[in-house]
C-alpha cells in the first residue's frame, strides 16, 4: 500500500534562519549535514518543535527508528496541537508495527485537521493492513475529494481490490490510463487481471487494448498475463465457432482436428491479441491449445504441391506468429503420426532447396517452423543471410541467429565450481537439454529502489536491520535462463550481480538475453550452490528461488549458502508446498508406476493424456500450472529427476535453527490472511500462516517464497 513519506515542511521562531538551512538540506537529501543543522538549533532552543520533528524524521529515512519515536514524542511534548507531529510519528509506529498507536495518532491529526488528505491516505492504509477494507476505502475517498492526486486515486484502486470490488477497481485503473498512464498504475492493472482471470475477463472499454499494451510494453512478466488474453480470445466469435466445430468432430485431446475454412483463418490471421499472445509468452489454456493445433495443422495441410513455394498459401503472419509460439513452448503439442510424416516430408524437402541454394516460400519456412526448431534443419545458416518479409525475418531472428549467438556464448561462461555430486549432474543434464523457461520478455522497471526500501515497504512492520551501505553484493543462486537475474537487476540499485546455474545452455541463454535488454550488471557463471564454498566471497543478499527442492539434500545446500552470507545479510528462498503439489506428486507416482519414461515424445503423450481428463478428476488440476504449457516446464513439473516438498513447520524449524529471522511470503493472499489473522500486524506469524494454508490449501501453488534475514 501506498502511504506517504513523513513531511518535511517550514517552521518559524527565533532560530529560523539556522532551521530553514537545515531544511533545505534536508529536502535536498544531505542527511549528515541535516542533521548536524537540526542539532544546532536544538542547542540553541532544546524544546524547538520543528527541529526535533523534523530530526525524528529524519532518524527513521536512516533506519534508526526508536531514535525517531524518541524525538517525535518530544516534539509532541512541546505541542499537542501540530497535526503534522502526530502524522509522522503515526508513519513511524506503523514502520514497526505499531498500528493500534498509530491510528491513534492519525485520528488526533485528522481531529486537529480534518481536510488532512495524507493523513486520510495513511489512516485508509493502516486500516486496510487490519483488514477493514470498507473504512479504508472511506479515507481514501476523503483524500482524494480533499487532494486530488494520483497517489490517492491508486490507494483507493488498492482498497476496492482488497474489498473484492474488481470491477471497480478495474474500471478506475483503465479511466485513469485513458488519460495518462504511470508505473503504478499499470502495475495496478496487472495485479487487478491477474486476479480475475478465473473469474471471468471483465466487459470494459479499452480492455483489450490495455491488455495488448501490457503484454507487448512486459508490465509484468507476460505469462501472468496469458490466462486473460486466452480467456478474452475464446469469448470471441471466430475462435468460439472454431473450439464448437472442434468439439462436434468427436475427436478428444488437445491433437483433435477439423480442417478450418479459410475465412476463420483469416479472421485469426487478423486478431492482434491472438499473434501478441503467440509471440509474447506460452499460452497456458487447454480450449485454446485445441484451437492452435487444429490451425497448425490446417496450415500444414494448405501446402499442396510444391512444398518449397508455395507462395498462394496466404496466412503468413499467422504461420510465423504460430510458429514463434511452438519454439517457446518447445513444440509441446500434440502430434499424429500421419501429421508427423507429413512434417518430416517438409523437413526434407526444404533442407533440400536449402543444400541446392533453391529458393523457400515464406509461408513455407514458418509452416516448417511450427513443427522443428529452424536451426535444426541442415544449411539453416543460409536462412540467416536471405531478405525475409518482416514475420518471417523475426522468425529467424528467433529460431536461427538467437539459437547462434547463444551456442557462441556457451564457451566465454566461467566455471566457478565443480559439479561433482551425482543428482547434481543429473539436474544439469535435464537443464542442458531443456534450457528452463524459455521466455520473450520480462517486466520492465524503471524505478529501481534500494534493497532496504523494499523490503521496508513490502513487510511493513517486521523487525529488519538496514544492510544497504551502497555496496551490496547480491548472489542469485539458480538463475536458470536468467529471467529473474533481469528483473533483480532492474528492480534493484546494484552495482553487480553474480548469477550461477548449473547449466550451460540455461546460462547461455540467460546471458544473451541479459545483453538484449541492455543491462551490464550481470555476470553469469557455472557453479554448483553444494561445492559453494569454492566461490570463496560473501554477500549481503542470496537469492535462490526454486532450486534448492531439486538438490539430494536441500537443506545441505541450504546451510551451504547461509555460510556465504554476511552477518545481517537477507536471502530470497523458494520452496514447493507439499499441500500445493498433492496432484503433482499424484501423477509423478502414476508416471513411475507406468514406467513412462522421460523422452519428449512420452511427456507429450502422458500430458494428452491429463489434458483428455473430466473436471474433478484429481489430477485434471495439473492442466491449472503454467508448466504444464512448455515442453521443458511440463518435464520440470512432473519429470524432474529429483523433486523435495515442505511443509511451513519445518520451514519455521530450520529458521530458528540457523538464527533466520522470517520476513514475510511473497504472495497474492496477503490480504486475505490479514483478514483471517488481523491481529497479526506483520503478517510474519508461520504458525498462522500454517493454519492459513491448512485452510486454503492451493495458497502456494507456485511455491513459497519468502524473505529472512540472517541474525547478525
Amino acid at each position: 500500500m501506498k502511504r506517504k513519506r513523513p513531511e518535511v515542511a517550514a517552521t518559524s521562531g527565533g532560530e529560523a534562519m539556522l532551521f530553514e538551512q537545515a531544511l533545505v538540506l534536508h529536502r535536498a537529501g544531505n542527511l549528515l549535514p541535516a542533521e548536524r543543522a537540526y542539532r544546532d538549533v536544538l542547542m540553541l532552543n532544546p524544546r524547538h518543535a520543528g527541529a526535533l520533528s523534523h530530526l525524528g524524521v529524519l532518524a527513521h529515512q536512516v533506519g534508526r527508528v526508536r531514535d525517531a519515536v524518541a524525538l517525535l514524542r518530544q516534539a509532541l511534548d512541546v505541542t499537542r496541537r501540530d497535526p503534522q507531529i502526530h502524522f509522522n510519528l503515526a508513519l513511524v509506529l506503523s514502520s514497526f508495527g505499531q498500528d493500534d498507536e498509530a491510528i491513534a495518532h492519525n485520528l488526533k491529526a485528522l481531529k486537529i485537521k480534518p481536510d488532512y488528505a495524507d493523513a486520510h491516505t495513511n489512516m485508509g492504509a493502516l486500516l486496510l493492513r487490519k483488514g477493514q477494507t470498507e473504512e479504508a476505502i472511506r479515507h481514501f475517498n476523503r483524500a482524494l475529494l480533499f487532494a486530488p492526486s494520483g497517489a490517492a486515486r491508486e490507494n483507493l484502486v488498492k482498497a476496492l481490490f482488497a474489498a473484492g470490488r474488481n470491477g471497480e477497481a478495474l474500471g478506475l485503473v483503465l479511466d485513469a490510463l485513458s488519460k495518462g498512464d504511470s508505473e503504478e498504475l499499470r502495475k495496478l492493472f496487472t495485479v487487478i487481471v491477474r486476479s480475475i482471470a478465473a473469474a471471468g475477463v471483465p466487459d470494459l472499454p479499452r480492455f483489450e487494448h490495455f491488455l495488448i499494451r501490457a503484454m507487448q510494453e512486459a508490465w509484468c512478466r507476460p505469462r501472468y498475463l496469458a490466462g486473460t488474453a486466452a480467456a478474452l480470445l475464446l469469448r470471441t466469435p471466430s475462435i468460439t465457432a472454431l473450439l464448437h466445430d472442434i468439439d462436434q468432430s468427436g475427436a478428444e485431446g488437445p491433437s483433435a482436428f477439423r480442417k478450418i475454412d479459410g475465412d476463420r483463418l483469416a479472421a485469426l490471421d487478423d486478431h492482434r491479441l491472438l499473434h501478441v499472445l503467440l509471440v509474447e509468452t506460452p499460452n497456458a489454456s487447454l480450449p485454446l491449445e485445441r484451437v492452435l493445433t487444429a490451425v497448425r495443422r490446417t496450415l500444414l495441410e494448405s501446402l499442396a504441391g510444391d512444398l518449397t513455394r508455395a507462395e498462394d498459401s496466404g496466412f503468413l503472419a499467422l504461420r510465423a506468429a504460430l510458429a514463434r509460439q511452438c519454439f517457446l513452448n518447445e513444440y509441446v503439442f500434440a502430434i499424429e503420426q500421419e501429421e508427423n510424416a507429413q512434417a518430416c516430408r517438409l523437413r526434407e524437402a526444404v533442407a533440400e532447396a536449402l543444400a541446392a541454394e533453391q529458393p523457400v516460400s515464406p509461408q513455407t519456412l514458418a509452416t516448417l517452423a511450427s513443427y522443428f526448431p529452424l536451426h535444426s534443419i541442415p544449411g539453416a545458416e543460409r536462412l540467416a543471410l536471405s531478405t525475409w518479409p518482416e514475420p518471417v525475418r523475426q522468425l529467424v531472428e528467433q529460431q536461427v541467429i538467437e539459437v547462434e549467438n547463444e551456442r557462441k556464448g556457451r564457451e566465454s561462461i566461467v566455471r566457478l565450481t565443480p559439479i561433482t555430486d551425482a543428482t547434481s549432474q543429473l539436474v544439469r543434464e535435464q537443464y542442458e537439454q531443456n534450457p528452463y523457461p524459455r521466455w520473450a520478455k520480462t517486466i520492465t522497471n524503471t524505478n529501481p529502489v534500494s534493497v532496504d526500501q523494499y523490503i521496508r515497504t513490502r513487510f511493513p512492520g517486521v523487525r529488519y536491520q538496514n544492510i544497504d551501505r551502497g555496496d551490496v553484493d547480491f548472489l542469485i543462486a539458480g538463475c536458470g535462463t536468467g529471467i529473474q537475474a533481469v528483473e533483480r537487476a532492474r528492480q534493484f540499485r546494484l552495482r553487480t550481480i553474480l548469477a550461477i546455474d548449473l547449466s550451460l545452455s540455461s546460462l547461455s541463454y540467460a546471458a544473451r538475453k541479459a545483453h538484449e535488454a541492455g543491462i551490464t550488471s550481470l555476470a553469469f557463471a557455472q557453479a554448483d550452490i553444494l561445492n559453494a564454498q569454492a566461490i570463496n566471497r560473501r554477500f549481503s543478499v542470496i537469492d535462490s528461488a526454486g532450486v534448492l527442492h531439486h538438490l539430494r539434500d536441500p537443506l545441505d545446500g541450504w546451510r551451504k549458502l547461509i555460510d556465504l552470507l554476511e552477518p545481517n545479510g537477507l536471502m530470497h528462498i523458494g520452496l514447493y508446498s507439499a499441500k500445493a503439489r498433492a496432484a503433482i506428486r499424484a501423477a509423478r507416482e502414476m508416471i513411475t508406476d507406468a514406467d513412462v519414461g522421460d523422452s519428449e515424445p512420452a511427456i507429450r503423450s502422458f500430458r494428452q493424456q491429463l489434458a483428455g481428463l473430466q473436471p474433478g478428476s484429481p489430477l485434471a488440476d495439473i492442466a491449472g500450472f503454467p508448466d504444464f504449457y512448455t515442453l521443458s516446464e511440463c518435464r520440470d513439473l512432473l519429470f524432474h529427476v529429483q523433486e523435495h516438498q515442505f511443509e511451513i513447520p519445518e520451514i519455521a524449524s530450520f529458521l530458528a535453527a540457523h538464527r533466520l529471522n522470517f520476513l514475510g511470503f511473497e504472495t497474492s493472499s496477503i490480504d486475505a490472511y490479514r483478514q483471517r489473522f488481523p491481529e497479526d500486524g506483520s503478517a510474519a506469524d508461520l504458525e498462522r500462516w500454517h493454519i492459513f494454508e491448512t485452510e486454503r490449501p492451493a495458497t502456494f501453488r507456485g511455491m513459497y517464497q519468502f524473505w529472512v534475514q540472517k541474525q547478525g
